[in-house]
């Protein structure tokens, strides 16, 4: 079951980063547990390991080098240490889930690493707090629905040699998915964590204040889904979501009349949303993690818009 944690001061943090990788040889406090590397060698060691070795071999599914945390990430404290490992000990947690419980499931999850981007202004004609997000392209997971992040993926084994590793994954997440580029890294801020150890992983959750022009990320979006366009790729996000904090939080589901921008490509919309019942007028979240965080936390977010 997802947790929703408020983030300790960022710079009270004690990370340190380990080079080698964690694996089924890992011994110690590194190791992992071997049902989760049982399952995994059987079902996911012959995945491509590149995302040039899936192209070849024509699936959309590779097993890239992710990262996870060994130590403590609460609401206290975030001492860790942060490793490579395949992203296929998170699939192997989840196949695991229907064999063990949940209690169990989560004293043994890999604590792979992922973070998102919140992103977020004040209206001025009335004050209210708007949500900038995304609705998820045709060919990803939770296609149709919205996501209350902007941008968001795993923290990858590159991203740790970079001065901020989370900082560095949600400069390239914001960069693919909406072809934004994120600016004023000190106006950035872990809000806090949505432990999801049941899945295997742990995502972090940034937030960042924007101006009441959001002009910028618009045109950054539409710019990129012409390069798309040109070379015949099909994005992971499908259109841009502007919808209110109080919108959110009671209503859970997001009018289709929210939708900001389309795709280049109009008709793309409805292929965004072809898993929508016709009886349907509203879009879905997903992740849930994050509108529990909001739920939970709304006067901790409400407090960045009075500074």
């Amino acid at each position: 079951m997802e947790t929703a944690l408020l983030a300790p001061e960022e710079k009270n943090w004690k990370i340190k980063i380990r080079k080698e990788e964690r694996n089924k040889d890992s011994l110690g406090k590194y190791k992992l547990d071997p049902k989760l590397c049982k399952i995994r060698e059987e079902a996911f060691s012959k995945l491509p390991k590149t995302e040039e070795e899936a192209r070849e071999q024509n699936t959309p599914f590779f097993d890239g080098m992710s990262t996870c945390f060994i130590g403590e990430m609460n609401e206290n404290a975030v001492n860790i240490e942060i490793m490579p490992i395949r992203y296929s000990y998170r699939l192997a947690t989840i196949e695991l889930s229907n064999k063990i419980s949940t209690e169990n499931l989560t004293k043994i999850s890999p604590n792979i690493i992922q973070v998102a981007i919140l992103i977020a202004y004040k209206r001025e004609e009335d004050g209210k707090i708007i949500f900038l997000s995304q609705l998820r392209g045709g060919k990803t997971v939770g296609t149709g629905k919205v996501l209350l992040q902007l941008a968001g993926g795993g923290l990858e084994e590159k991203h740790l040699s970079k001065k901020n590793p989370f900082f560095a994954c949600l400069e390239d997440e914001s960069s693919e998915e909406v072809g934004y580029t994120l600016k004023e890294f000190e106006k950035i801020k872990c809000l806090g964590f949505n432990e999801e150890k049941e899945c295997g992983c742990i995502r972090l959750l940034y937030f960042k204040k924007l101006p009441t022009n959001k002009k910028e990320i618009l045109e950054a979006f539409l710019k990129h889904c012409k390069k798309l366009e040109k070379e015949k790729k099909e994005g992971e996000v499908s259109a841009l979501i502007e919808f209110s904090l109080d919108e959110m939080l009671e209503k859970e589901r997001i009018s289709l009349e929210n939708l900001l921008f389309k795709n280049h490509k109009i008709w793309e919309y409805d292929k965004a949303t072809q898993t929508l019942s016709e009886k349907k007028k509203d879009l879905q979240f997903s992740h849930e993690g994050e509108i529990l965080f909001i739920q939970k936390y709304k006067e901790e977010v409400l407090k960045y818009f009075q500074e």
